[in-house]
């Protein structure tokens, strides 16, 4: 405005700038969208970009700048040229301030259903996560607890830093070993639960055991402990049944394979090579870790 005294001029450099500032991190995130609320933003982004070009073709089109500033202040274009910027500029904002609500309650859900050194789910998020299965029909499958054997030892010969990374081994372990439709669970403490959709108590001990097998063949020196990890299992089949009885049978059973001298496995009604069968319910107890 200053130098070459056009008005056409300063808007269509100050429209091109806005381009490339609105474009520039579209760009840079474009392959990041996944979120619809993600996807909102890029819209509303693409829809503000446009408005800028279609003005920026009016004014050329029409000559709407050529007669001053003064004129121009008072003309149709200025007019909706502030409109549609106050619009777009609201509702950019609105899913702005919609995508950082929704980014803040999946941070604090995620804190409040997963356990943050294993990052597996705790006992919060296993069950909301089995609720929200319910709502698709009667549960089928089994129940499976798993149990470090002896864990106090190790926190108390190494120290629980070592003791924590043994937890992360196995919880990476279970990870390799359990299917997509599984839920794995840092229930609390060294114990950790599995609901294995779809498998009866004989198919889920089958697995239980090969988990069982690794977790005692493996190397454990590179965490700091330089002794064997063993663990035991209880399990029960559950088809439709409440969730708390099928924990407590699956507890039963892992009692069971505590007191029959750990490192194995014991499912409810499945009759095991090495161990008791035909778990018959107990008084609850605490477990002798």
């Amino acid at each position: 405005v200053l130098i070459a005294g056009s008005l056409t001029m300063e808007l269509g450099v100050a429209d091109a700038a806005t381009c490339v500032l609105w474009l520039f991190p579209l760009f840079v995130v474009a392959r990041r969208l996944r979120a619809p609320i993600d996807w909102a933003l890029a819209a509303v982004t693409v829809l503000i970009v446009l408005d800028v070009v279609v003005r920026n073709i009016v004014v050329y089109g029409t000559g709407q700048g050529s007669d001053g500033i003064e004129s121009f202040g008072e003309s149709s274009y200025a007019f909706f040229m502030q409109a549609s910027s106050a619009i777009l500029g609201l509702l950019f904002s609105l899913v702005a301030l919609a995508s950082v609500s929704i980014d803040l309650l999946g941070k604090y859900r995620r804190q409040a259903e997963f356990d943050p050194l294993t990052n597996l789910l705790n006992r919060r998020g296993f069950d909301e996560a089995i609720a929200r299965l319910r709502t698709a029909g009667p549960l089928s499958g089994s129940m499976v607890i798993c149990d470090i054997d002896h864990f106090k030892r190790i926190n108390d010969d190494f120290g629980h830093a070592v003791g924590d990374r043994v937890l992360v081994g196995l919880s990476a372990l279970l990870r390799r070993h359990c299917l997509a439709s599984d839920l794995i669970a840092r229930y609390g403490g060294e114990e950790f639960v599995i609901f294995m959709a779809e498998q009866d108590a004989q198919a889920a001990f089958e697995r239980s055991e090969a988990i069982r097998l690794q977790i005692a063949a493996s190397d454990w020196r590179d965490v700091g402990l330089d002794r064997r990890v063993t663990a035991s299992f209880g399990i029960a089949g559950m088809g439709g049944e409440n969730i708390e009885n099928a924990l407590e049978r699956a507890d039963v059973a892992l009692y069971r394979a505590k007191s029959g001298g750990r490192n194995t496995v014991v499912a409810a009604d499945v009759v095991s090579p090495a161990g008791p069968s035909n778990v018959t319910p107990l008084p609850r107890r605490a477990r002798r870790r």
